[in-house]
């Protein structure tokens, strides 16, 4: 079993590692964060109390990693943003663990975008890299930092009075060609020995904040396979990486970034059968790889999806079948995976139902085993539901307001209907 940090573990990225790795019998994970974020709706192992990385002094946050570390008994730390990789590589001498991490000097050239253009100058996929505004013949012109992520301060800029404006309050932006044309990223993964094993294209189909929300994967091309091996063999690269690619205005592919960790949509091949994150692992265990994926094409579409924290104690579970087990004659799955959550967590379940037909025989039916019950309860209309709840470390599930309301009013306990289920359901770890 190898204790994995996943660092910083709220970042989309770190939720992609962590999605690639929860289920792996030999790794436990552990997130490390700075600040109050979705990890905390997410890990059951979060180190939260670690210097932000960003601001704080060297000292005082290597102090503090290594006493996580050390507490924790980390094997590897897998970074999961582009600086916080990069000072770790930095300080990774000081750091009393393993870094999950191509070198330090790949981490270095691909973060700055001028140097990434200058080491591939001769290559035909290298857009148009403009030196000077007099240089520029045609706008409009794209202009991102040196230095960054997730697309901040990236723009079109139209005209040379806006250029020069953009100039002189950040005179370090990389001008470059507008590119027209459609996105992409291209999920590679290179062994250990340097071997390229994987190079698989997926369009960028809608963008929001730099990460691309929907996502399509897409056969690649003798040109994007050229264009992965020459990347390749010019930087060493371990484990997962990717780049970016943007047709011009004549349809050819021209690089935009390289990036030598996870990408947050990675999931999408990962789905394919590419885990990235496991198979990095492996490279620094000293396990050699190969890889085989699935044919069908697919997509992910992402959206902000809401995991609530809900302070509330239970030993028992009481709940209806008509219309909250049981939906339009359909296993509500939304609720059976959180029945079984309690199964695992030792919790009880009883059924307090109205149902006017054999309950053993519908359960069945559904493919229900009776025994996943504690109790089951069959009433008549004429009766409260309240009168058969006896134990009040209790919470009550049914779609219907009156007898919530009811159940509420003459027990005290908490009562929930379907939409409500969702903040009963804890992420950290599902099972």
């Amino acid at each position: 079993m190898k204790n994995v940090m996943i660092f910083p573990a709220g970042s989309e990225i770190g939720l992609e590692i962590y999605n690639a790795l929860k289920y792996m019998k030999d790794i436990n994970i552990i997130g490390g964060t700075s600040i109050m974020d979705h990890s905390y709706c997410v890990y059951e192992n979060l180190v939260e109390d670690l210097p932000y990385i960003f601001k704080s002094e060297r000292k005082v946050f290597v102090k503090k990693l290594n006493e996580a570390i050390r507490k924790e008994k980390i094997d590897f730390i897998y970074p999961a943003h582009d600086m916080a990789q990069y000072l770790l590589m930095v300080y990774r001498a000081e750091i009393e663990t393993e870094i999950i991490s191509s070198p330090i000097e790949t981490v270095e050239l691909c973060r700055d975008k001028k140097m990434t253009y200058v080491c591939f100058k001769n290559e035909d996929f290298i857009p148009m890299v403009y030196e000077t505004v007099n240089s520029i013949k045609e706008y409009p012109v794209f202009i991102k930092p040196c230095i960054g992520n997730s697309s901040i301060g990236a723009k079109i800029v139209q005209t040379q009075e806006d250029l020069e404006y953009e100039l002189s309050h950040n005179p370090s932006i990389v001008i470059m060609e507008y590119l027209s044309g459609k996105e992409y990223t291209v999920d590679c993964f290179t062994s250990m020995d340097g071997e390229l094993q994987i190079a698989e294209m997926r369009s960028r189909d809608r963008i929001k904040a730099g990460i691309s929300v929907r996502s399509t994967s897409q056969p690649n091309s003798p040109e994007v396979e050229r264009i992965a091996k020459v990347i390749n063999q010019t930087i060493k690269m371990i484990g997962a990486w990717f780049f970016q690619l943007r047709q011009d205005k004549n349809g050819k592919l021209k690089l935009l970034e390289i990036a030598p960790r996870v990408a947050g949509t990675m999931g999408l091949t990962r789905n394919r059968g590419i885990n990235f994150p496991y198979l990095t692992l492996y490279q620094f265990q000293g396990v050699k790889t190969t890889c085989f994926m699935n044919n069908y094409k697919i997509s992910v579409d992402r959206a902000f999806f809401g995991r609530y924290s809900i302070e509330i104690k239970y030993s028992v579970v009481y709940l209806d079948f008509d219309d909250t087990l049981i939906v339009s004659n359909h296993v509500n799955c939304y609720l059976i995976m959180f029945l079984y959550q309690q199964i695992n967590r030792g919790k009880k379940l009883i059924l307090l139902t109205r149902h006017r037909k054999q309950i053993e025989e519908s359960l069945k039916n559904h493919k229900i085993d009776r025994t996943l019950f504690e109790q089951i309860i069959v009433i008549g209309d004429e009766k409260n539901k309240s009168d058969y709840i006896i134990q009040k470390d209790a919470i009550f599930i049914d779609d219907s307001y009156r007898e919530r309301m009811e159940v509420h009013q003459n027990t005290g306990i908490d009562t929930f209907d379907l939409d409500m289920v969702e903040s009963l359901i804890d992420w950290r770890g599902l099972l």
